[in-house]
C-alpha cells in the first residue's frame, strides 16, 4: 500500500565482526664502510604481513547489510639503504 515502516536498531543484538590483528615487521643491518668513515644501514620492511587483499566492512545498516567498506592494502615490501658520513 506504499506505507513505510521505520526499522529501529536492535541494541540487544549488535552486528559485530571478528577481531583483526595487523602485523608489520622489519629487520635491519648496519656496518661501517669505506675505511670506517661511513655508516651504512640496510632495512627490509613488510607491511600488512597478515592481511589479505579485498574489502573489509566498517559499518552495517540496521537490517544487517554491510554499508561502508575499506579497501585492504596488499602486502608491501620496502628495502631501504641509508648512508651517514
Amino acid at each position: 500500500n506504499g506505507s513505510v515502516v521505520p526499522v529501529g536498531l536492535d541494541l540487544e543484538n549488535p552486528y559485530t565482526t571478528p577481531a583483526e590483528t595487523d602485523v608489520d615487521i622489519w629487520i635491519g643491518y648496519g656496518r661501517k664502510i669505506m675505511d670506517e668513515k661511513v655508516n651504512m644501514h640496510v632495512s627490509l620492511n613488510v607491511r600488512n604481513l597478515t592481511d589479505s587483499e579485498g574489502f573489509t566492512a566498517l559499518q552495517a545498516n540496521s537490517d544487517g547489510q554491510d554499508a561502508v567498506f575499506r579497501i585492504e592494502q596488499p602486502r608491501t615490501f620496502y628495502l631501504t639503504t641509508t648512508f651517514n658520513w
